[in-house]
């Protein structure tokens, strides 16, 4: 798929990798239609640094774990070339100390929402479409501290296998499993540092690299069903 003039739709993407991910969209020529909650004065600036309206850019407010306002998403999918599932809540506690609230309340974002929007968009494309899916290197290599974060991201790797086949040759789907990347909220610096060491090539991954994957996926039309994982050999 040529990416100049196509609509993307990014997930959480005021901060962060999401952040990035629309920069790079932008930069390619695509026209980004930013999905944020909370991080409205982020978004704004992001806006205003890709190009804002006149390049064709746009925002749309959700909170995704919120029925109602996760339907209102629907009405701007008819026009969507790509999605891109990046939207995350990471809450990492092993089985026996997990909150059922906040285990529901990962599985409406990290996997609920993007099943939403990915069947939604099925319904409503008029035209060839790609789907990306954010995943983590945790959904082949389960930890002594891993939960329902793990949990919702291996189930979101069995929906992005399963719709590949089901929706395919209309609709191409693909996964990234990232490694560690940003520390996540509530995790120190000095503290992927060290969990850092036990990863084969010993650093964290660039999110240059998760970009240009993103692109690299979008544009090549031979790609779909895949899960590449971009975690510095974590999962082995």
């Amino acid at each position: 798929m040529n990416i100049e003039g196509k609509k993307v739709l990014v997930t959480g993407g005021a901060k962060r990798i999401g952040r990035e991910i629309c920069r790079a969209f932008a930069k390619a020529g695509a026209k980004v239609i930013i999905h944020y909650n909370s991080s409205e004065k982020e978004v704004i600036t992001l806006l205003r640094e890709i190009g804002r309206a006149s390049k064709g850019h746009d925002l749309i407010r959700a909170d995704l774990s919120i029925r109602e306002e996760l339907s209102e998403i629907h009405k701007i999918l008819k026009g969507i070339d790509i999605l891109v599932n990046n939207a995350s809540v990471f809450n990492n506690e092993c089985l026996i100390k997990e909150n059922i609230y906040d285990a529901k309340k990962q599985f409406d974002i990290n996997f609920w929402a993007p099943f939403e929007l990915m069947c939604e968009l099925y319904r409503r494309r008029e035209k060839e479409t790609v789907i990306i899916n954010m995943l983590d290197y945790r959904i082949n290599k389960y930890g002594l501290d891993d939960g329902s974060y793990a949990i919702s991201k291996k189930s979101l790797e069995i929906l992005t296998l399963m719709s590949a086949l089901q929706w395919a040759p209309k609709i191409r789907v693909n996964g990234i499993a990232s490694g560690f990347i940003i520390p996540p909220v509530g995790m120190e610096l000095s503290a992927m540092e060290e969990s850092l060491k036990k990863v084969p090539t010993g650093k964290a991954v660039s999110v240059k690299d998760i970009c240009s994957t993103c692109l690299y996926l979008v544009k090549t039309d031979s790609i779909t069903g895949q899960i590449v994982y971009l975690d510095g050999g974590a999962h082995l």
